[in-house]
């Protein structure tokens, strides 16, 4: 008895992963996608979660300025997530997920 196997989705995989390999550089708004956000935030992208704000942000300058302390707490309090970088992390996550299985 032949067994005939369809590999084309597990070379598609490889390929990806290959792809992946290293070091990239991912934009905000890639990473924090509207779909992230709405799935894990009450906001509907990133730009309405920085509005909502109790900060004044109008450039990366003035986001990098706001305090961590200040930024995780309310991160904290307005997403599903204990911090800023467990937001981060989960965002990347699911970027790599998306990249990995198209």
């Amino acid at each position: 008895m032949n067994v005939k196997m369809n590999l084309d989705g597990l070379h598609r995989l490889q390929r990806r992963a290959k792809e992946l390999d290293g070091t990239h550089q991912v934009s905000i708004s890639q990473l924090l996608s509207s779909k992230f956000m709405r799935e894990h935030t009450p906001f509907s992208d990133f730009d309405a979660m920085l509005t909502a704000s109790p900060f004044s942000v109008n450039s990366a300058e003035e986001f990098r300025a706001i305090p961590d302390a200040d930024w995780d707490a309310y991160v904290c309090h307005n997403t599903r997530f204990s911090s800023w970088q467990a937001m981060l992390s989960a965002a990347g996550a699911e970027w790599m997920k998306s990249r990995l299985l198209g």
